[in-house]
């Protein structure tokens, strides 16, 4: 007799009797009953044990029968595989339910923007103010990148940090103040950055200069996150955020910020935070010929 036959007869609830004869089933106990004691060892099951019937116990006084542990073993058996049919369908139920939970953690993954602003000082005590702001969406794309007018215009720049902005007097006296005035910049950012999340590296500085409140937990900053952060070489127990240029080339090998450029790129430095959020969520980094670009 064929296993696979045998295993399809032993798991059947009712009671039934196969016209070859010698097999029942029962409801609490539904078991294979061999023949006799040669076609119990030939299938050599221990949880499929031969028990004779009472012609054969009063024919053979060595006729085998089942101890209390394998008594027990026969009984389980079909609870147990009931137990791992019910698990199998809960599993493929787990997994249905992990690939839509994936498939919603994946989306706000991705539902992502990263930014980089750079100022230049205005009034008497030289405060910082918004003159170039760029954006790139999840995968690198430049989605907005504009320099902008103080909203005391020109005339109350008093520093324009060339050196770190890029911002020269040349560059912002030759843009239409209407479309590049603060408010309009404003406006038009506040609805890229709308329902997002937000990277990038010292958010609190840009979103000062962007007059902007952004949802905490929709923030995603370098500057907060301890794998970017080192210890603070005076104060004992205390970690502080190291450069953007430092941590990029260390995880994302981004060579950014060099020093034949005048001034930081915007576009670059947003880039540059953002493949540090795809690496740290396992995504693939972007490389760019030119990331300023």
């Amino acid at each position: 007799m064929k296993l696979n036959s045998t295993l399809k007869k032993f798991f059947r609830v009712r009671r039934k009797t196969a016209k070859s004869g010698g097999v029942k089933l029962s409801a609490s106990a539904p078991v294979y009953i061999p023949k006799n004691i040669k076609e119990s060892n030939k299938l050599n099951l221990p949880s499929l044990a031969y028990v004779p019937n009472i012609k054969e116990l009063n024919a053979s006084s060595s006729a085998y029968v089942p101890n209390i542990k394998e008594s027990n073993a026969i009984n389980n058996l079909s609870s147990m595989m009931a137990s791992i049919s019910i698990n199998t369908k809960r599993s493929r139920v787990s997994m249905k339910t992990l690939t839509k939970e994936w498939a919603k953690i994946k989306d706000k993954i991705e539902n992502a923007v990263a930014i980089d602003c750079e100022m230049v000082g205005i009034g008497p005590y030289n405060e910082s103010a918004l003159a170039h702001v760029a954006i790139v969406d999840f995968n690198g794309n430049k989605i907005y990148d504009k320099y902008v007018i103080p909203k005391g215009g020109i005339d109350s720049i008093t520093d324009y940090r060339t050196e770190y902005s890029g911002i020269t007097p040349e560059i912002l006296s030759d843009l239409n103040k209407g479309h590049h005035h603060f408010q309009t910049i404003k406006n038009e950012v506040d609805k890229k950055l709308k329902n997002k999340t937000i990277i990038g590296h010292g958010l609190i500085n840009d979103f000062k200069v962007l007059e902007f409140v952004p949802n905490p937990d929709m923030v995603w900053d370098t500057t907060i996150i301890d794998t970017y952060l080192q210890n603070h070489p005076y104060i004992e127990n205390k970690r502080q955020p190291r450069k953007l240029k430092v941590i990029s080339k260390e995880f994302a090998d981004n060579n950014i910020q060099n020093p034949d450029k005048t001034g930081h790129s915007p576009l670059e430095d947003a880039r540059a935070s953002l493949n540090l959020y795809r690496l740290s969520f396992s995504y693939p980094k972007i490389v760019y010929s030119n990331m300023s670009a």
